[in-house]
């Protein structure tokens, strides 16, 4: 497939007031601005015939939350009961006073973390899969689960093993658990930042929301902000003991990235090696 063809044809849909087929042109020869001009025109369009529908939504949606407002401050009531959701919700809006509370006092949750960590998994793979077609490069048809996987999950994984290993050496204390606790609670930012992204760039394009990248660098910033004060709370290290810390987790995680990688050629060499005698003695 020619993708100059489709940028020529999609140019000429959109010359001639054919937005939605000028849309699919563009996307199908990657051509971001051709694309970004069509959907301006299909946005617009949508709005004005659906305007009255759109402000009818969210003046009920405002409404519901000022009453919701109203009846709690009315009634005093307690939406969220559990101690364990309330550190988890508020974790990083007041890190070292929660770190500190689940370090005295316990109240960290390991189903919490799971969940917190599947949440930013699955808002990820939102991201690259059903983010704006102007802000995303990579496509569904070359999303690589495993990959994505292994960048987030198995990174977390990591980190809490290799850092709970250097630290016990180095005089920490604080346990896996809590370790990965601080991790996982601390995504939540960046599991609200990759949703912003996908939903922005679904009805934006990029020359309307430049700060788009600026919250979502933001938000970022703030969870490894989050990380460095929980691990420094659940650890009792000074900031600049776990900086150290935090270079030899760094280092030891390449080091067992670069060990498991070359016990995977070996494997694999080996499996090679086994198939090979195999077949010479089947087929011979």
């Amino acid at each position: 497939t020619n993708p100059f063809a489709y940028i020529g044809l999609a140019k000429a849909a959109y010359t001639e007031g054919d937005y939605k087929l000028a849309m699919e042109l563009a996307k199908t020869g990657y051509d971001v601005d051709t694309y970004s001009l069509a959907f301006v025109q299909v946005r617009s369009e949508f709005l004005r015939n659906n305007f009255t529908v759109i402000a009818f939504v969210c003046v009920a949606v405002v409404l519901l939350i000022w009453i919701l407002i109203r009846f709690k401050r009315k009634k005093g009531t307690i939406l969220i009961k559990s101690r364990e959701m309330k550190l988890f919700l508020t974790a990083c809006l007041h890190p070292v006073q929660n770190f500190m509370e689940i370090k005295q006092n316990g109240g960290l949750s390991l189903k919490l973390g799971f969940i917190s960590l599947a949440v930013f998994y699955i808002t990820t793979a939102m991201q690259t899969m059903f983010g704006g077609f102007a802000f995303v490069s990579a496509n569904a048809s070359s999303f690589n689960s495993i990959l994505l996987f292994l960048r987030t999950v198995g990174f977390v994984f990591l980190w809490t093993i290799v850092n709970w290993a250097v630290c016990t050496l180095l005089g920490g204390i604080g346990k896996m658990k809590e370790i990965f606790t601080v991790v996982t609670y601390a995504l939540v930012p960046m599991s609200i930042g990759n949703l912003i992204y996908t939903v922005l760039t679904n009805f934006f394009v990029p020359a309307e929301v430049g700060f788009l990248s600026v919250i979502t660098i933001a938000l970022q910033v703030y969870a490894i902000l989050v990380i460095v004060i929980g691990l420094m709370v659940v650890h009792d290290f000074s900031f600049g003991r776990f900086i150290g810390t935090a270079l030899l987790t760094i280092f030891g995680i390449a080091v067992v990235i670069f060990v498991g990688t070359i016990i995977i050629i070996l494997v694999q060499q080996l499996v090679a090696f086994f198939t090979t005698i195999y077949n010479e003695i089947i087929y011979k």
